[in-house]
């Protein structure tokens, strides 16, 4: 028996009513990365009896003021079990009958709300004292596990670049760090001296917020290993009191985060790291999770006996896809970079062991995804590097995905104690005098503490050995690197076996004949067995009538 519950009462449906549900694998539908998940339905058409329109406050009445039904809570019943919840919205009414659309699991809501809105828990206070914010900072990059921000120090000449203000200029130089961390008391710089300093969010808290603000639970599978915890954003907005010698005692973390919609934020997380953010329509909640890890899986269904007669199979077209990432306007850092397009490349691809070696000139060293230019000056040293593309394809039909969210850049600093940190030159934002400046979402990832040094981050799995420049094994620090290249690189660890999968497989169209029970078992990340093969569901189309469920036509890939 179907059944429409709205505002507490049941609707008349009529002896023939069905209700027809097509069901999107957001897995699929942000192929391109441009669709927040949520399931629609189709329009239903409904009578309109006296009790329902009583329910629904006369809706094809003339000389009513009150607006059509909008996102009004709805829940679908099929033999007493509620099978979906959802949002209904009234599309049209006359006086035999209406159309209900209803809405399955919808984010929409989040493309209106900017990261800076959300609740990113308001004012916290870090101290009024020097002391106290030295302690709290440090605290952050000595127990990140325990903050949602963290404190650690970046390259970046441009802050000040064009400002007047004599507080800011000391020597003719300009203040070249955010979070100055002086090595030799091992604390973070508070003085007017260095007015650039801010806390890092970190992308597992934004995750989070985002959906705690739609009221659904997420069940963050992509950030399990605690060492991708301390993935971070960039920003540029200095705490620094103005007039005074401290930080402001109070920081919000809604002035560190881009300023972009939460929509949009969450798609390019998505895009960068190949996510799957997968909703179960039955239960509401949802799971974000690398495509990876989700092709890997053992089969959580096995559907061969409510299988129809055999599929009809589509051709899809396989041309390549390839990756990049975008440049950011706002680092003019960019402009010092070399380009992969350069021929200079073409020959001189090395890896790290003949680095060394090397004669003076420009390379490309595969294990660490970067170019550089290796120079003579009393010792070897290596200058800026840049991320180049990965080309899986030359065919100029190829499928471009590119990538909006960037690491930061790394540098060897040759003017103070050859650090290794990540470098920008983006304007900075200082409230006090009314300096505000864009920046873009970039990315770095947190290291921890380098013994007798700073705390260090980095876009890379490696540190630098500070006589030679050259990262060897026993510096690497952990498995985590936000470049394209290298064995831990974004494209071999979330991308490339799953790019393997989406251009080897042809889509499939099946029936099925499930019972509401397997119906109810099932979720868009979990991989279905069919004879001896395995496969993903793209999409599942539903019909529900008094009589029950009808045969479930099913599009979905082959995995193995």
């Amino acid at each position: 028996m179907l059944g429409i519950k709205i505002r507490g009462a049941w609707l008349d449906l009529g002896e023939r009513a069905e209700i027809s549900f097509e069901l999107n694998n957001p897995i699929f539908l942000t192929g391109n990365f441009e669709i927040i998940p949520g399931s629609y339905s189709f329009p239903q058409t409904i009578p309109l009896s006296d009790h329902n329109r009583k329910i629904l406050d006369w809706p094809a009445q003339l000389d009513n003021c009150n607006p059509l039904i909008c996102d009004e809570p709805i829940e679908i019943y099929v033999d007493r079990p509620c099978l979906f919840e959802g949002l209904a919205t009234l599309t049209c009414a006359d006086e035999k009958s209406i159309k209900l659309a209803i809405k399955v699991n919808d984010l929409s809501k989040l493309k209106s709300i900017n990261l800076r809105d959300l609740d990113l828990g308001g004012d916290r206070y870090i101290g009024n004292a020097v002391a106290q914010q030295q302690a709290h900072a440090l605290d952050t990059a000595d127990n990140p596990q325990d903050y949602d921000y963290i404190f650690f120090p970046v390259r970046n000449f441009r802050f000040w670049d064009g400002f007047t203000d004599p507080d800011v200029v000391f020597g003719g130089s300009i203040n070249g760090y955010q979070n100055h961390f002086n090595i030799g008391t091992q604390q973070f710089t508070i003085s007017n001296g260095h007015r650039t300093s801010m806390p890092f969010v970190k992308i597992s808290y934004l995750f989070q917020q985002i959906f705690r603000h739609c009221g659904i639970y997420l069940d963050n599978l992509f950030q399990l290993d605690p060492e991708l915890d301390n993935i971070v954003l960039y920003n540029n907005y200095s705490i620094y009191n103005y007039g005074g010698t401290l930080w402001n005692a109070n920081i919000n973390l809604a002035n560190h985060v881009p300023d972009m919609s939460a929509s949009d934020w969450l798609k390019e997380m998505a895009r960068n790291f190949a996510l799957a953010i997968t909703n179960d329509p039955i239960s509401g909640t949802f799971k974000m999770q690398p495509l990876d890890d989700i092709i890997k899986q053992d089969p959580a269904h096995d559907w061969t006996r409510y299988a129809g007669a055999l599929p009809q199979r589509k051709p899809r077209s396989k041309i390549g896809t390839n990756f990049c990432f975008i440049e950011d306007d706002n680092d003019q850092k960019y402009e010092q970079q070399f380009y992969v397009s350069d021929p200079i490349f073409e020959d001189t691809l090395l890896d790290l062991q003949a680095l060394a070696a090397a004669s003076p000139g420009v390379y490309f060293i595969s294990q660490m995804g970067a170019i550089y230019e290796k120079f003579i000056s009393g010792a070897t040293r290596f200058k800026y590097f840049w991320h180049p593309a990965i080309e899986n394809s030359r065919d100029p039909r190829a499928n471009k995905i590119e990538l909006k969210c960037p690491p930061l850049f790394q540098r060897h600093d040759e003017l103070e104690q050859l650090q290794h940190l990540p470098c920008i030159e983006n304007l900075g934002t200082y409230e006090p005098r009314g300096w505000r400046h864009d920046f873009s979402c970039r990315l770095m990832h947190y290291k921890g503490r380098i013994p007798g040094a700073y705390p260090y981050a980095s876009s890379q799995e490696w540190y630098r050995d500070e006589a030679s420049g050259l990262p060897v094994d026993d510096q690497k620090l952990d498995n985590v690197s936000l470049t394209l290249h290298g064995q831990n690189g974004v494209f071999n660890k979330y991308w490339k076996d799953w790019l393997q999968v989406l251009e080897q497989a042809d889509p499939v169209h099946w029936r099925f004949n499930l019972p509401i029970k397997e119906l109810l078992k099932f979720q868009f990340c979990d991989i279905v067995r069919v004879n001896s093969l395995h496969y993903l569901a793209t999409k599942l189309r539903i019909t529900i009538s008094h009589q029950g469920l009808k045969p479930i036509q099913a599009e979905m890939i082959r995995i193995c």
